[in-house]
């Protein structure tokens, strides 16, 4: 008999204030859908981390210290190479996901082929407000080249026999944008999803890596938009000063609009 879980939750530590990693602990134990393994990955914190992980008297908890501070996509692999479940489903470690997240995630994933399932987001701290939107596979997929949405990172289940099919993991060289970097190559081969549901509490704070490290966090999606674009659109020359311009744009209907617009321009002034 196979006693696997359904689910592998994957979740990096590193430093995270003891507040909210308990309530991120917390939101996951609490899940209404309970068929998972809890793998959580001390990346060599100089805190106390493993007290607080080992406090949950729970048997769904696989705690894993790593032996020098790795970076996240190291940690990530790591936990998927000994992970067991059917999905894949990531968590960072100062988010709240809702109580119903792996519940209506693994229904849809059960009832569809999509390979990469990600749901909208609340935010917290410093920034207010939700995600909305309808997105299917083929808008996400011609959004990427611009930008890394809608496909929020804590949200994501991924199936696991994908990764393993087309040999698929976080490249290691990426300290940041790792997520997008991964995405741009399932563009190609897999299927994306967004839920249209809000079922994770996404916290923005000032001591959060993609706070403290915007600058590199812009360099590394740069590098990664220009590879997308050169891969999907082989046949053009890449002007990459204007493509960073149209991604700096919120959203996708500004940048058909500001096309739309400059048709009107150019015939204007023919």
């Amino acid at each position: 008999m196979n006693n696997d879980p359904t689910i592998s939750v994957i979740m990096s530590v590193y430093n995270t204030p003891e507040i909210y990693l308990k309530e991120a602990i917390d939101s996951i134990l609490c899940q209404t859908f309970s068929d998972f393994e809890f793998i959580i990955i001390d990346d060599f914190s100089t805190m106390d981390i493993r007290n607080i992980i080992f406090g949950y008297n729970d048997h769904r908890i696989v705690y894993l210290k790593n032996n020098e501070n790795k970076g996240l996509a190291w940690s990530l692999n790591r936990g998927i190479r000994i992970s067991k479940g059917r999905y894949i489903a990531r968590m960072d470690a100062d988010d709240i996901s809702l109580p119903h997240r792996f519940e209506k995630q693994v229904i849809y994933m059960e009832n569809t082929n999509t390979d990469v399932l990600s749901t909208h987001v609340r935010f917290l701290g410093s920034l207010e407000g939700e995600t909305k939107g309808s997105w299917d596979s083929d808008r996400i997929k011609a959004n990427l080249i611009f930008e890394n949405k809608p496909i929020i990172h804590p949200t994501v289940m991924i199936r696991k026999d994908f990764l393993i099919r087309n040999k698929l993991e976080y490249n290691e060289d990426f300290k940041k944008a790792q997520d997008y970097e991964l995405w741009s190559r399932v563009v190609n081969i897999g299927s994306f999803k967004l839920l249209n549901d809000v079922l994770l509490l996404y916290r923005i704070h000032p001591n959060q890596a993609s706070t403290k490290g915007k600058n590199e966090q812009n360099n590394y999606a740069e590098k990664v938009r220009l590879n997308l674009l050169k891969s999907v659109c082989p046949d053009i020359e890449i002007d990459s000063l204007s493509h960073n311009l149209l991604s700096t744009l919120e959203v996708s209907e500004d940048i058909i609009r500001l096309c739309s617009w400059c048709k009107l321009l150019i015939l204007s002034n023919k």
